[in-house]
């Protein structure tokens, strides 16, 4: 930050708004002696405007394409509060480097061939069971609000999950650690539909609207490959994160957006989550055979401060609290409450069914909740920031003790993959054995098997770490030496 007579400015103000005035004066100035004065530019008259040139082109390539440009302006991934304090303009000028990809250090097809080499064959069991169909959820925004101190509920907020796990050996809770804290919703998504991690992509960069414009290997093409039929449920317009063409880029059969629900039931201002699981069980009912179904949540989006509900299940009791923190914390709360009865409403459903299921849900980020007030004063921890809860249950008798209680989404989706019994493509078990040693790997958060945090500079130099980041370089950006499965 620049501080001048006695206000302060973010550095990417001043930086975007010294390049938008050089060539502001720049085109102004080449064309007032053009057009008024009848005269060509002449490079002996004009000598400054060389000089100035260079600077803008020199800024321009700093701020908005340099590789390194978000830390070396101290940004960082949340998007939410980038977009308040930014705005969204400055946020739009950083991300015109998107479009330039510098190919990691050893990207080459003879060690892209020799990593498939020595890559561990592994050989595919018999399947002895039917494989179940997984229904997937990511919610939006939630969280465990019961971790906010000085503050409590009428009711638990997430009462019906809290008593699943305890009655049903069936169910697990642990938490997934995002890669976004407050916005970025797109992310977490990438991670868990790809097996692939945000590690190895710059500070918000967003791979829907930057990288995937064609087919791409993932982890939904691997179980419709595995004979399921794969659906993608998200219950606001189809152009937000360009979620339409991405969703088919991955793989999905079939996609259901807000243009495609009539007459839907709205909750809060969006789409309700009782009418997302509605629209899960008519994609269940639907289609026959094993199914893959992929859905994210909307009804809890931000902002809550002008949300407003015509009936309040929930009541926010806090002494330390002004009544416009208890209304936005209320709204906000309301919605994860939603979000609990709704997986109960799925599971009550899934109980009565015959088919083998596995259900789970994720939270994609904490909220943006007076600009993360709370979780200052709650004096969360680094990792608290990020971490989420994950829900598995099953309506058949299975184990999920082995899955780590702090995981990244990316390595949760093949844990699922491996309670189908589905063999993973030689690029994956790459990802599958960098996971194992850290199940938390992604652009916030290290930790180790064991539970240890870990600074950036004590992987990114490990062969593991160096060979994902060439294999995810040519999955996402270039392919061009690993064929897209069919």
């Amino acid at each position: 930050q620049i501080s001048s007579f006695g206000l302060t400015f973010p550095k990417s103000h001043i930086f975007i708004l010294t390049i938008i005035l050089i060539l502001i004066l720049f085109l102004y100035y080449t064309i007032r002696k053009m057009k008024y004065e009848k005269k060509e530019i002449c490079f002996k008259n004009d000598w400054y405007r060389i000089p100035l040139f260079i600077v803008g082109a020199i800024l321009l390539y700093c701020v908005c394409i340099a590789p390194n440009r978000f830390q070396n302006l101290s940004i960082t991934s949340d998007l939410g509060d980038s977009y308040t304090y930014m705005g969204g303009n400055a946020v739009f000028f950083l991300h015109i480097g998107d479009l330039v990809n510098i190919p990691p250090k050893g990207y080459s097809k003879e060690n892209i061939e020799k990593m498939k080499n020595e890559s561990i064959t592994e050989n595919k069991e018999t399947i002895s069971v039917q494989q179940p169909n997984v229904i997937y959820i990511m919610n939006e925004s939630f969280s465990n609000p019961n971790k906010i101190k000085n503050v409590s509920y009428s009711v638990n907020p997430i009462q019906g999950i809290e008593n699943l796990e305890k009655t049903d050996a069936n169910c697990k809770i642990g938490n997934t650690v995002s890669p976004v804290l407050g916005g970025g919703t797109s992310l977490p998504e990438f991670e868990a539909l790809t097996g692939l991690s945000s590690y190895f992509l710059e500070k918000q960069i967003m791979p829907y609207t930057a990288h995937i414009r064609s087919d791409m290997n993932s982890i939904v093409r691997l179980y419709r490959q595995n004979g399921y039929t794969t659906v993608g449920i998200h219950p606001n317009t189809q152009t937000f994160y360009n979620r339409k063409d991405v969703y088919n880029f991955l793989g999905f059969q079939e996609t259901v957006f807000e243009e495609n629900i009539e007459n839907p039931e709205k909750k809060g201002g969006s789409i309700s989550d009782n009418e997302f699981a509605n629209q899960i069980i008519r994609q269940f009912e639907k289609n026959n055979g094993k199914k893959f179904i992929f859905g994210v949540t909307m009804q809890n989006h931000m902002p809550y401060t002008n949300k407003t509900y015509e009936q309040y299940d929930i009541d926010v009791i806090s002494s330390m609290l002004d009544e416009k923190r208890k209304k936005e914390l209320r709204n906000y709360v309301q919605g994860v409450y939603d979000g609990d009865k709704m997986y109960m409403k799925l599971v009550e459903y899934l109980k009565r069914t015959k088919e083998p299921t596995i259900l789970i849900m994720f939270g994609d980020h904490l909220p943006f909740l007076d600009k993360y007030s709370l979780y200052k004063e709650s004096n969360f921890t680094s990792l608290e920031y990020y971490e989420t809860p994950y829900i598995i249950w099953s309506n058949y008798n299975s184990d999920y003790s082995e899955i780590s209680n702090y995981i990244s989404p990316s390595y949760l989706s093949m844990n699922i993959l491996g309670k189908c019994e589905i063999d993973l493509p030689w690029y994956l078990k790459s990802f599958r054995r960098l996971y194992e040693n850290y199940p938390v790997f992604n652009n916030q958060n290290v930790v180790t098997a064991e539970g240890k945090i870990l600074e950036k500079d004590d992987v990114e130099y490990r062969d593991i770490v160096n060979d994902c980041r060439i294999l995810q370089y040519d999955l996402l950006i270039k392919k061009k030496y690993i064929e897209v499965e069919s």
